[in-house]
């Protein structure tokens, strides 16, 4: 979705959250194919960026965070053993 308009993107809503080393950036935007959310994890060497539709944040927010948890609760659980 970005950059299909030369990087003319309006910003709808912008937040940061820091967490340790990290910054994490929670941008809304829009362009003419529509608004998207872009998420951003920014350390001090590099930068990894995801892009959501719209229709797709209320996805992320259910099922994507449910399946974080369950990744963290399995792996702690495999911690737990060694």
């Amino acid at each position: 979705m970005e950059g299909s308009s030369g990087g003319n993107d309006m910003e709808l809503l912008s937040k940061t959250l820091q967490v340790e080393h990290k910054l994490f950036y929670f941008d809304l935007k829009e362009n003419p194919r529509g608004q998207y959310l872009k998420i951003s994890e920014k350390t001090s060497a590099t930068r990894s960026t995801i892009i959501v539709p719209v229709e797709g944040i209320s996805w992320v927010q259910v099922e994507g965070l449910a399946l974080v948890v369950e990744v963290v609760v399995l792996v702690q659980g495999r911690l737990a053993q060694i």
